[in-house]
């Protein structure tokens, strides 16, 4: 345990602040000596360990796996990511949860190229999602041994001793009792029981977390029936066609190129487009910064313009969000016991409160914006905060800031006051809801994570607990009203870039016939028609179910087939008795969904182009092609 700090100890002389230029944050100089110092030591946890443990798992059941049909081979690696939790519940649960979120988000997003041939940003955004939830799952809640506040601990105890040890190699004496001084006086939460291998700890168990991922991507590879085999060195070799390699890479690629700064799509398939609106009126997130943008990348001119922080903000749209998913109310308010729009605010004035007097600068700016943002990104450096409040202060807190939100006209009237112990207890994780979290599932997301009489802030988890937050809703739209509020997504969205939006919704009619159209857009002399499949997506497809798989397929193909027949009655009908399209050179018809959409074949039918573009879109590529199509003309 570390030995509390004397009161009664004299200060120690203040040096002039004019005497250092700049002073590291308390845990840099020990981050950068094991990081120079510990290299190799370093490459064995974060590579061959893993590595050498997945191999050792795969190579147990290879003469089964090789053996067996798709569906067990499925199964076999399903039971393989148990083991892999075993192994991650082995380490985690040696330190508080708070202590690994402390030592991981000071670790930049970026995995060891050693790992294997795909470590590319949506991967290192996976990995760490996947550890980060293992670390909420396994990670202790009731013990606080491993960290404390550094006005409560002699200066030796910090970082194990380490920190002390480095400040005694690089600074002077002066420079080293004022540092200690301000450490110490900051009042800021550090790490106590730490050594070397602390950092060696949280680099496997990244390891680990890639290898977690790794069978996770063949369990996707054969639930879209590509064969694979384990070989003598641990590992799953896919015996892709050439049909199979360009379906798996055009997939890949489309994925990395619908990003979330486009829009969301909520579990339920509804599509809420990225729209920042009244700043008031937003909830902040923090979403993984893998590409190591800086500020200057996101508009910020201001000091400090060239940091890369591990996080960057992200907004989701108050009114949008509600407005997207209120057909869902009734049946949401029933089995949760509140309602969306206040859980919205809650965690609206929630994320404001971590920000200090942030939100005064923000809703105040005269004149440049800079300076807030610039506080808006240092604050979301490590993506959470640390509150040592009491439930009932912090309920006082976050009722503060909802009043301040409120008094600005921006939010809807809500019951919010009296829903407020039910949304609580709905977004924090306790020791009793520990074994519900789900790790390839990434679910349910705590936003609050209660360690003994502090709760931690997690603003990374806010985007994923919006984008999964209607599991478990079930006959909740009988109406398809979201099939209707996506059509007017896409309406609109077409309109806002520019495009003519003749058709949406409509009823187009003959004589003796009459169709549906979802979107229809005029560019000169060609109709583009679009026909919209907004549907959930479950949670097993990205654990690569063949079944749920399968069934999608099925689905995807009868709205395809409803594209083309559209498309056929539109060109043996120019005229009809509410339409005329006999200016129409050309017509093209798609589907629509609000997901990027695994493409099963190389058929003509499924792709547009020369196979450069599929006929089953996302909102992002429908965007995309009209614009590309405007250019060309």
């Amino acid at each position: 345990m570390p030995r509390k700090r004397n009161s009664r100890k004299k200060k120690k002389r203040q040096v002039k602040t004019n005497r250092i230029q700049v002073m590291p944050e308390y845990y840099k100089l020990v981050w950068a000596y094991v990081h120079e110092e510990f290299s190799s030591e370093l490459l064995e946890n974060s590579v061959t360990k893993p590595t050498a443990f997945r191999r050792d798992i795969l190579l147990k059941v290879m003469d089964e796996f090789n053996s067996s049909d798709t569906t067990r081979k499925h199964q076999i690696l399903d039971s393989i990511l148990t083991s892999i939790e075993f192994e991650f519940e082995r380490t985690l649960s040696e330190h508080s949860v708070f202590y690994w979120l402390h030592i991981y988000r000071r670790i930049a997003p970026h995995l060891a190229r050693e790992l294997g041939n795909n470590t590319d940003e949506q991967t290192v955004v996976a990995v760490r999602n996947y550890l980060e939830q293992a670390i909420y799952k396994y990670g202790r809640l009731s013990e606080n041994h491993d960290y404390s506040l550094s006005s409560d601990v002699e200066f030796e105890d910090i970082l194990g001793g380490l920190l002390e040890s480095r400040i005694k190699k690089t600074l002077n004496k002066k420079q080293a009792d004022y540092y200690k001084s301000l450490i110490q006086e900051s009042k800021q939460w550090v790490l106590t029981s730490f050594d070397e291998s602390s950092i060696f700890d949280i680099y496997y168990l990244e390891g680990i977390a890639y290898q977690y991922w790794y069978i996770l991507a063949k369990m996707r590879a054969i639930g879209k029936g590509i064969d694979a085999q384990i070989d003598k060195q641990g590992y799953i070799n896919e015996n892709r066609t050439t049909e199979q390699e360009f379906l798996i890479k055009s997939f890949d690629y489309r994925n990395l190129e619908n990003s979330p700064s486009f829009g969301m799509t909520t579990n339920v398939g509804t599509f809420v487009k990225s729209d920042l609106g009244s700043i008031e009126n937003i909830i902040l997130c923090a979403l993984i910064n893998s590409g190591r943008r800086k500020l200057s990348d996101l508009g910020i001119k201001a000091e400090l313009s060239d940091y890369s922080p591990n996080f960057i903000p992200f907004f989701i749209n108050i009114d949008l969000f509600y407005k997207s998913h209120k057909y869902l109310e009734k049946k949401f308010k029933k089995k949760f016991g509140f309602g969306i729009l206040e859980l919205c605010q809650f965690v609206s004035a929630l994320s404001y409160s971590g920000l200090s007097s942030v939100p005064d600068e923000l809703f105040n700016i005269k004149g440049s914006k800079n300076k807030a943002w610039l506080a808006l990104y240092s604050n979301f450096q490590r993506g959470y905060k640390l509150y040592n409040l009491s439930p009932q202060e912090l309920k006082l807190k976050i009722n503060s800031c909802f009043s301040l939100l409120n008094n600005s006209g921006i939010f809807i009237e809500s019951d919010l006051e009296n829903q407020i112990d039910d949304i609580l207890d709905f977004v924090t994780l306790e020791e009793s809801t520990q074994s519900n979290m789900g790790i390839w599932s990434n679910g349910p997301k705590p936003i609050l994570i209660k360690s003994n009489d502090h709760y931690i802030l997690d603003y990374s988890s806010i985007y994923y607990l919006f984008k999964n937050l209607f599991f478990g809703l079930k006959s909740y739209d009988s109406k398809n009203t979201k099939g209707f509020e996506f059509e007017n997504q896409l309406g609109e969205l077409a309109r806002n870039n520019g495009f003519d939006v003749i058709l949406e919704s409509s009823e187009i009619k003959t004589k003796y016939q009459k169709r549906e159209v979802d979107v229809g857009i005029r560019m000169d002399n060609k109709l583009y028609l679009f026909e919209c499949k907004c549907f959930e997506r479950p949670l097993n497809f990205d654990k690569g179910e063949p079944r749920t798989i399968n069934y999608r397929i099925e689905e995807l193909e009868k709205k395809l087939e409803q594209a083309d027949t559209l498309r056929e009655f539109v060109l043996d009908n120019r005229k009809g008795n509410n339409f005329d399209f006999s200016w129409a050179t050309e017509v093209h018809s798609f589907v629509v969904s609000s997901y990027t959409e695994w493409v099963w074949s190389e058929s003509e039918q499924l792709w547009a182009k020369d196979r450069e573009l599929p006929r089953i879109l996302s909102v992002y590529e429908v965007i995309e092609l009209l614009k590309s199509e405007k250019s060309a003309a």
